[in-house]
């Protein structure tokens, strides 16, 4: 590099368009500003250096990142397939379900029974349910007259035997009151 200096400043000199005393000023100073610039060119190399490094770990930062985006996108898309999965498999669940719970019902009468006469509250709302089904409110009829013709037997035997007691002659046709039915109330399903 000193040489290069030494020959453009002679070269310069030959043509004439620099004075002895700016050559030797050039001169002088070749030396140190010949240092400052290779400085200059080791303080840009290794600048550029430190760039180049910066831009690789940027480029493998960048390429990490664009694999995670596509492995996000991966999982995204496979995560809204078993979604919708899960939607379908729900909506046939719903769809299947008053027909399998019906079924279950249906095959467990007795777990049922016990369930509907928990407490006087589940009770009266199934009893409201089934009195709004045709065939409910004939059989809830129908449980009821028995309920009240079998109370009205027990009630006509318990005051006609008081009445006995008082009065030895006691006739109910005398006091005006129904006779005791004969037969027993039939209840409007098998009891046993």
């Amino acid at each position: 590099m000193e040489e290069l200096w030494v020959k453009m400043t002679l070269k310069l000199k030959e043509m004439g368009e620099v004075c002895p005393e700016t050559l030797e000023k050039l001169a002088d100073d070749t030396p140190s500003r010949s240092a400052q610039l290779e400085e200059k060119l080791r303080r840009a190399e290794a600048h550029n250096r430190e760039l180049q490094d910066l831009t690789g770990r940027q480029l493998d930062e960048v390429a990490n990142l664009a694999r995670m985006a596509g492995e996000a996108d991966a999982e995204i898309l496979r995560l809204k397939e078993e979604n919708l999965k899960l939607m379908e498999d729900l909506e046939l669940k719903e769809r299947e379900f008053p027909g399998r719970a019906k079924q279950w019902v249906g095959e467990n009468l007795e777990e049922t029974a016990r369930v509907i006469t928990s407490t006087p509250e589940t009770t009266m709302e199934t009893f409201k349910f089934i009195y709004r089904e045709a065939q409910g409110k004939e059989m809830i009829t129908q449980i009821g007259s028995y309920g009240f013709m079998s109370g009205q037997k027990r009630d006509r035997e318990a005051t006609h035997a008081v009445l006995i007691e008082r009065d030895p002659d006691f006739s109910a046709e005398a006091y005006g009151l129904a006779p005791i039915p004969e037969e027993e109330p039939e209840p409007p399903f098998p009891l046993q």
